[in-house]
């Protein structure tokens, strides 16, 4: 006989991870969380934290909207997004991403309401929970023009400054000599990410809109930004392309899924089919789960945030190079940085060696550990480049004779760089706002600088 009030099973909270969008594979550090009472505070939060939130049953994916939530010190409710991780096949782990960026040094409270509910809905927490914590202040930065970003086209690059604003950089050919034309992109403010494809210069801003802008032919000047009606709620970006009737973007949005659009006559959509599409087409088979892209010339690729690298589209010279839908890259895993190049990709790897592969074999580039910045370059042009601490630049190629990764040499002509990419042209980035631009018909960079 049963004795006594029947005693409903708690629904036990065992741990936040915070991780950083910028930093795939969740290897985070695990925090205590308690219920605040007014005095414990989390400090010196990164602006792009999300928190992956463990409990200790199955979690009904229904009771997450509306439960799960982050305020102000205003009292209004910040924009963030519940829904169940999927790297976790147990069910029991919430990912609560924002739509945009935390504001800097300003207070926040992460509250959870009891009535999030287990899966088999018999589970529920004794009471709401709540932390308050608060983002790390803005760090001044005099020199504004400052580069944070450089993107290489096809005779061009795109370069974003730490004020968020873009300048295109290209270079003016004719008869009696050539000339880098560096000029601002108008209607461009508030940006966050750019890149380049085959048609022109692609710009990301901080409320996830994307924007395009194209270069003169004959003056080689960018005309002003046009904002994509197309598509929204954006977190990256990445272009592909050698001319504009190959262009085609990818963008990964902050649901973690991927959509892509433009030229598509060699899978470069990972749609499965050649047709090209003026509007964002989903890809599907991704899932839901992906953390960072990038795209070659007729190719794609993609991080999901168990660490593996999938790549689609014509990913080598050769006639079986072709990949038709997203396809897991062999031996990749703990990955946290890609780069994709036009037949040869860079996988960063979490300890910190950089896996090169393309249509030749792959494996492990000899002697470069945390490089600061890469380029997988392009293979007509220039090969892989790697940044070191100390701000010289070592590049590496693949043998023609058994197809394995040469050891890095440096590359003589530039120092003190920051930020590089590399295509038709090699961009290196100085930390005063100096740009040195290498044709790739000519040793000796050309030199220009932000304003």
């Amino acid at each position: 006989m049963h004795r006594g009030p029947i005693i409903r099973r708690l629904l036990i909270f065992t741990s936040l991870i915070f991780l950083l969008s910028g930093n795939p594979g969740y290897a985070g550090v695990t925090e205590n969380f308690t219920p605040w009472t007014g005095s414990t505070v989390t400090t010196d939060v990164p602006l792009t934290k999300e928190w992956k939130i463990t409990f200790s049953q199955p979690i009904d994916a229904t009771s997450l909207t509306g439960n799960i939530s982050v305020i102000t010190a205003a009292g209004a409710n910040f924009a963030v997004e519940p829904r169940l991780w999927t790297g976790d096949s147990t069910g029991k782990t919430v990912l609560l991403s924002h739509l945009q960026p935390f504001a800097a040094g300003t207070a926040y409270t992460l509250y959870i309401s009891k009535n999030v509910t287990a899966r088999n809905g018999n589970a529920t927490l004794k009471q709401g929970l709540m932390m308050a914590f608060s983002t790390a202040p803005a760090t001044p930065d005099p020199a504004s023009g400052k580069i944070l970003a450089l993107k290489a086209g096809m005779g061009q690059a795109a370069v974003l400054t730490k004020a968020g604003q873009v300048y295109s950089l290209a270079m003016h050919n004719t008869p009696y000599g050539s000339t880098p034309v560096l000029r601002q992109v108008v209607n461009l403010t508030d940006i966050v990410m750019v890149d380049c494809n085959g048609e022109g210069g692609l710009a990301l801003d901080r409320a996830g809109d994307v924007w395009q802008y194209q270069l003169d032919r004959e003056t080689r000047e960018p005309g002003p930004a046009d904002k994509l009606s197309f598509i929204s709620g954006v977190k990256a970006i990445a272009g592909g392309g050698d001319g504009p009737t190959t262009a085609f973007t990818l963008a990964l949005k902050t649901d973690g899924t991927v959509w892509a659009w433009g030229a598509n006559d060699v899978y470069q959509l990972g749609t499965g089919n050649t047709q090209n599409s003026a509007t964002p087409v989903q890809i599907t088979s991704l899932g839901m789960d992906i953390t960072a892209i990038s795209a070659g010339s007729y190719q794609g690729v993609a991080l999901k945030n168990d660490g593996t690298v999938w790549h689609w589209g014509k990913t080598s010279r050769y006639q079986d190079g072709t990949i038709e839908l997203p396809a897991l890259v062999p031996d990749t895993g703990h990955v946290v940085k890609i780069e994709a190049g036009d037949y040869r990709n860079l996988a960063w790897r979490e300890d910190g060696r950089v896996w090169i592969w393309g249509h030749l074999i792959p494996g492990l580039v000899p002697e470069i550990s945390n490089p600061t910045a890469m380029t997988a370059g392009a293979e007509m042009y220039f090969p892989a480049m790697f940044v070191k601490p100390d701000g010289t630049v070592w590049s590496t190629s693949q043998s023609m004779v058994d197809g394995t990764s040469q050891t890095p040499e440096i590359v003589r002509e530039v120092t003190g760089v920051t930020v590089l990419d590399a295509y038709f042209n090699a961009y290196y980035g100085q930390a005063d706002g100096t740009i040195l631009l290498q044709s790739s018909t000519q040793t000796q960079p050309y030199t220009v600088k932000l304003p």
